[in-house]
């Protein structure tokens, strides 16, 4: 077990153990997304996977055009793809992943994208650095 999970784990009240794993996960997920080391892998880890996919179904379907695409991210996905859309540092050319096209439409579904940019006002925190 992770020293994260521990601490996550150790914080966390013993009553209702279904959605106190449940929270712990959400929230472990969050913190390691917080982490600059994960957080540039999970960016890097989602870029090449939808790249990857545009590529594969571009090769595979030759009429199709790219400009066609939209991407849905859910929860703390949508928070990442956020990133990868408005972030200088991910747009192409820049020093972050990039996606490689440029989805039409853009999707977020039980987001808490709103609550981290607002958190991010109040403390600085690395939303308002990369959009600042």
């Amino acid at each position: 077990m992770s020293a994260q999970k521990r601490k996550v784990e150790r914080a966390s009240l013993a009553s209702v153990p279904r959605v106190r794993s449940f929270v712990n996960e959400v929230v472990l997920d969050a913190l390691l997304y917080l982490t600059p080391r994960w957080r540039s892998e999970i960016l890097a880890s989602v870029a090449e996977g939808l790249s990857s996919t545009v590529r594969k179904f571009r090769e595979n379907n030759p009429s199709w055009r790219p400009e066609n695409v939209s991407v849905v991210g859910h929860s703390l996905g949508s928070v990442v793809l956020f990133e990868l859309l408005s972030s200088p540092e991910c747009a192409p050319g820049g020093a972050g992943p990039s996606l490689g096209f440029t989805p039409r439409n853009f999707v977020s579904l039980g987001s808490p994208t709103a609550y981290m940019l607002d958190a991010a006002e109040e403390d600085g925190d690395w939303l308002n650095r990369r959009l600042g």
